[in-house]
């Protein structure tokens, strides 16, 4: 099946490469799985967190899980417990919850993409920079409730949209 964030032409509109590849399958799962390795070696079971590492578990495995159960993370578990020796599964996923592990992942995966996101906000902050430069002066129609207003130059218009990008890059 193709989406519009996988089709040939269509992903340059509403896909995002340099995002995607730190949200894929392959990289939530590999951050699924650091945590449960983390969590069990935070737990004193130092085996449990190397058998995790060394688990053999791909996206595909997950899908029919995920299917049944709303989330991955169920699965996830049963496939750690199949391929891990029983006296280790008391320390598999102790006391996380799917939600602990989905958001961590999320956030492990953020924090890559912030660096991307903060270089493009730098982009456009100097774009809208470099364009009240260059046409801030000019006159421009002013509008109020959808109509002609009072001239306004485009310094005035470009200000709003430059205005968000300081506290989000704070």
């Amino acid at each position: 099946m193709t989406t519009v964030f996988d089709h040939a032409w269509m992903t340059g509109l509403f896909g995002d490469k340099g995002v995607a590849e730190h949200l894929s399958a392959e990289v939530q799962l590999a951050h699924m799985l650091r945590i449960e390795a983390a969590h069990s070696r935070s737990l004193g079971n130092e085996s449990a967190a190397r058998a995790i590492e060394a688990a053999r578990i791909g996206p595909e495995d997950l899908t029919e899980g995920t299917a049944t159960d709303g989330v991955p993370v169920p699965q996830l578990v049963r496939c750690l417990k199949a391929q891990i020796s029983p006296e280790l599964h008391g320390d598999i996923h102790r006391g996380l919850t799917s939600q602990d592990v989905m958001d961590t992942a999320l956030v492990l995966s953020l924090k890559d993409v912030l660096p991307i996101l903060r270089q493009r906000l730098i982009a456009l902050q100097k774009a809208l920079d470099q364009l009240t430069q260059t046409y801030g002066p000019a006159a421009l129609m002013g509008r109020t409730r959808m109509q002609a207003g009072l001239e306004i130059n485009c310094a005035v218009r470009i200000a709003p949209w430059a205005l968000p990008l300081p506290p989000h890059l704070a």
